[in-house]
């Protein structure tokens, strides 16, 4: 299946219908899918992934499908074009907003694809439309927004394609180089509170900052009942309607699209990628990933500065299609972005 026949289909809504017809010619039968478990064996975990057929695949973009130059590199962008050469689409799934970054990278993926936003309280339709979202409670964004206040930390607030801030500075700075949208000023973030509906907030502070005041943001904000709070990059505490994840976004869009997670193979670098390895066939962390994503994954590839979504896609989709990659492999970036 070709570029042009994937967009067709996503906009026809007979996507999840091929993708039905790709699972009839897969050469993994149901009944071996419905006999897979995640063994503890790695090794054991490798083995049984180079013998499957994955269905779609799934990425976190920062850190994961960009290196930390924030680029794509040539050869994480030819296996991609080898998957859905072999017809398995590449989803985004990411914590971030549609911003400048969708226009740089979003087209060298092939063809429009629909994906997962803001730890799944957006997913996009193909052409860009809305087809789920969720949004804080007016209360929970007000009481986040005294908390803030009171510990001295900056505060962001996400709207769709916006991201609000009180005051611009240092920590909302920290945000430009993931070519998200640009922070805006706005003086008091109450006055907008029952007027537009926030999907998210991150408190910005030093990593050790934030480690300090998590457990007192979990205790006030009712971490687990009320909201549900993540970490996508060191120094940005996320929080999210209760019950949130982008590994439940994920899980909505497999629906939508008639896709069982089995058939998946996810790739993650952060916390926030936890449930969505957890979920799917193979769950695929970089080799610069968090520890707790390290031990949501079953297998490790190298880094993002080092083509670890290449080499994932390569070891248990292309290689045992027979395809070989051409592109050559990076060297670690000599630029990460920066500390916090």
């Amino acid at each position: 299946m070709n570029d042009m026949r994937f967009v067709m289909l996503a906009k026809s809504g007979s996507f999840a219908a091929q993708l039905r017809v790709l699972k009839l010619q897969s050469c993994t039968t149901s009944s071996q899918a419905a006999h897979f478990r995640r063994p503890n064996s790695k090794r054991n975990t490798m083995c049984q992934a180079a013998e499957r057929r994955f269905d779609i695949v799934t990425t976190d973009v920062d850190r994961t499908l960009l290196s930390t130059k924030n680029e794509l590199s040539p050869r994480n962008e030819e296996a991609i074009a080898e998957c859905i050469k072999l017809g398995i689409p590449v989803c985004i799934a990411t914590g971030k907003a549609r911003g400048p970054w969708c226009k740089k990278v979003l087209p060298k993926l092939g063809a429009p694809m629909p994906g997962v936003y803001m730890q799944g309280l957006l997913i996009y339709n193909a052409d860009g439309s809305i087809m789920h979202e969720e949004s804080l409670s007016d209360d929970l964004v007000r009481e986040t927004i005294a908390l803030a206040k009171e510990l001295d930390i900056t505060l962001t607030l996400y709207t769709y394609e916006r991201i609000l801030a009180e005051q611009t500075n240092a920590d909302s700075d920290r945000l430009l180089p993931y070519e998200d949208p640009t922070p805006e000023s706005v003086g008091d973030l109450e006055q907008f509170v029952g007027k537009l509906a926030f999907q998210k907030c991150i408190m910005i502070a030093s990593e050790r900052r934030i480690a300090e005041v998590r457990d007192q943001i979990a205790e006030r904000l009712g971490d687990g009942k009320r909201t549900s709070l993540t970490v996508a990059i060191a120094g940005m505490l996320e929080i999210l309607p209760a019950g949130a994840s982008k590994g439940k976004g994920v899980d909505q869009l497999l629906k939508h699209l008639d896709v069982k997670p089995e058939r998946v193979l996810a790739m993650g670098d952060g916390e926030n990628d936890k449930v969505m390895l957890q979920m799917v066939g193979l769950g695929v962390a970089m080799g610069n990933a968090s520890k707790a994503c390290l031990e949501a994954a079953d297998v490790q590839v190298s880094s993002n500065d080092n083509d670890g979504v290449a080499e994932a896609l390569e070891r248990y989709i292309l290689e045992p299609a027979g395809v070989k990659l051409t592109a050559p492999k990076s060297s670690a970036a000599a630029h990460p972005l920066p500390k916090p």
